[in-house]
């Protein structure tokens, strides 16, 4: 092994802190303080030790990921299903088929259409995109489910607004 590597065991974690954002983000320093604290290192419940904190978060972030993976590969589908009726209703017009020669470009441009969308949900869920109401309601995906944080609390505000 080269200077500064070392072997990992599998059940050693690797966590990344950025102690500079604590002043704008508090909840995110109690967080790490609390899980740095004395019960968690080596005192307490062994269930509530970091070791057994971290197996439980990389077994939820991999079922997280396997769902998600069955729903795009499910909307992949649908998507795949709805070109193909597409192109079965332009044949009983007798127009040319829309799509490509080559049936794999449609899948994989149905792939990267899903996996933009989830990227574009996941950077907008964090703010990572412009706000506004007008990106909101011009471009804005998850903005317009009715089950998004951002909808309710604007429901809210102007539930509570007087009319002018």
């Amino acid at each position: 092994m080269g200077p500064g590597l070392c072997k990992r065991r599998s059940h050693d974690r690797l966590s990344i802190v950025d102690a500079l954002t604590w002043v704008e983000e508090p909840r995110a320093r109690d967080a790490f303080l609390t899980l740095i604290g004395r019960q968690h290192i080596i005192g307490g419940d062994p269930t509530e030790r970091l070791p057994a904190l971290f197996e439980e978060s990389v077994a939820a972030a991999e079922e997280i990921t396997e769902a998600l993976g069955s729903q795009v590969r499910r909307a992949v589908e649908l998507l795949i299903q709805s070109f193909s009726e597409s192109a079965a209703d332009a044949k009983r017009r007798g127009q040319p088929d829309p799509l490509p020669a080559r049936t794999h470009d449609a899948y994989e441009a149905a792939v990267a259409v899903m996996m933009r969308t989830v990227f574009l949900l996941f950077a907008e869920e964090r703010g990572l995109l412009p706000s506004g109401e007008l990106f909101e309601q011009g471009y804005g995906i998850s903005a317009n489910s009715a089950g998004s944080p951002r909808v309710r609390t604007r429901k809210a505000k102007k539930r509570s607004t007087p009319p002018r």
